[in-house]
């Protein structure tokens, strides 16, 4: 592919950000418009790096990586993400893609130990080294309600005022987990929540200072994030809500709620890969959809 170059890492060039943003709407449908913005407002993530072959201004296949910093098992672990694999359909077939794999493993594989990806057709990564990893979310019934708390504030991430005091939250944001937690994952729930792909509820509890992440099934309460300093423990979050909750579905590992009774239930959709070694038979994990990248 001679008619080709390489690039990468260019997200500060206009012309080269909207070539890639281009490819983002052909592929998977994405707005330009929307991306353009994401990227305005500052929810980009600065650590994101495309890795990419043009054809004269054109992006025709690109996958980009990120720095995905994590604990686990208590332990701080440097990790990256990948994510933004496509293609110019024109372009397929063409082993482009596994290029451009090539060319960010020779250059990071000795810098982060684990890399991350969500796919919906896993066998394309296997040959890359990746592998399916299992997760779940955990069940607590009868949870009772302690003391009383001051009444949510619903937030709405289309407003300025209120998107600016979540990522201020974002900034002195505590791991939800010690077994699995994100130290940040600002840009993957801004984009989440303002694309609609997940659809949840975003409040501030004032009495906990928190930003919490939820959604309700009749008597149910899910549970997705915790976005704050410290992270209270389930009771004094399920206190903070109006209406009885009969059972709470929390969908991050929930060490440090001090919950007890959890139930463990294995998520059908296993979209999460992982490429480094991971001793995942050690314990059960859950990346809550706002943070999917």
């Amino acid at each position: 592919m001679n008619n080709l170059h390489f690039d990468h890492s260019y997200c500060d060039n206009h012309l080269k950000r909207k070539a890639l943003i281009a490819l983002f709407e052909m592929v998977f449908g994405i707005s330009s418009d929307f991306l353009s913005c994401f990227y305005e407002r500052g929810y980009w993530d600065p650590t994101y790096r495309p890795y990419s072959f043009f054809k004269g201004n054109k992006v025709v296949a690109n996958v980009s990586m990120f720095d995905m910093p994590l604990v686990i098992n208590g332990q701080n672990v440097k990790a990256a993400g990948i994510q933004s694999v496509m293609t110019h359909p024109s372009y397929r077939g063409k082993g482009l893609i596994r290029k451009l794999f090539v060319e960010i493993f020779s250059r990071y594989e000795h810098q982060y130990p684990l890399f991350f990806l969500y796919t919906q057709i896993p066998a394309m990564y296997q040959k890359f080294g990746f592998r399916v990893l299992s997760q779940y979310h955990f069940i607590c019934e009868d949870v009772e309600k302690i003391g009383k708390q001051k009444p949510l504030m619903e937030l709405d991430m289309h407003n300025e005022q209120d998107a600016n005091m979540v990522r201020k939250m974002f900034d002195k944001r505590a791991p939800v987990s010690h077994v699995f937690g994100f130290r940040h994952h600002q840009s993957a729930f801004f984009f989440q929540v303002l694309s609609g792909d997940t659809k949840v509820k975003v409040a501030y509890a004032p009495t906990l200072d928190v930003v919490l992440v939820y959604n309700r099934s009749n008597t149910t309460l899910h549970l997705y994030d915790i976005i704050g300093s410290r992270i209270p423990n389930l009771h004094m979050i399920t206190s903070c809500f109006d209406f009885d909750i009969s059972k709470v579905e929390i969908h991050f590992s929930p060490d440090l709620l001090e919950a007890s009774e959890v139930k463990i239930v294995t998520n059908p959709h296993q979209r999460l890969m992982v490429r480094g070694d991971l001793p995942t038979e050690k314990y059960y994990f859950a990346i809550p959809s706002i943070a999917e990248f």
